[in-house]
């Protein structure tokens, strides 16, 4: 079940985070809400704190309008979010580079 998760996480995941950047780029900040939280629900799974911490932050500003600061938000939930991917990659037993 855990491998299917997985799988799902790099399925679903890349195209959470381009939507989050297109919703910064347009100042949708309810359609960053969404796709921040379903970041959240997803890292969330694997126990991934400081994914999950960076995906609330983006939420909170989309649900409170200030996109002021979601471009560097954005950036740190990437960063995490490319930790988990290599993590579970090694999971899989996918070669990491």
């Amino acid at each position: 079940m855990l491998q299917e998760i997985a799988r799902l996480f790099f399925v679903a995941t890349p195209e959470l985070l381009a939507t989050i950047r297109e919703s910064i780029a347009r100042g949708d900040s309810q359609a960053l809400a969404r796709a921040a939280h379903s970041v959240k629900g997803t890292v969330d799974s694997f126990g991934a704190q400081a994914a999950r911490e960076a995906a609330l932050r983006l939420e909170v500003m989309g649900r409170g309008g200030d996109l002021t600061q979601a471009a560097p938000a954005c950036a740190e939930l990437e960063q995490e979010v490319a930790h988990l991917g290599r993590a579970l990659a090694v999971f899989r037993g996918e070669q990491v580079t």
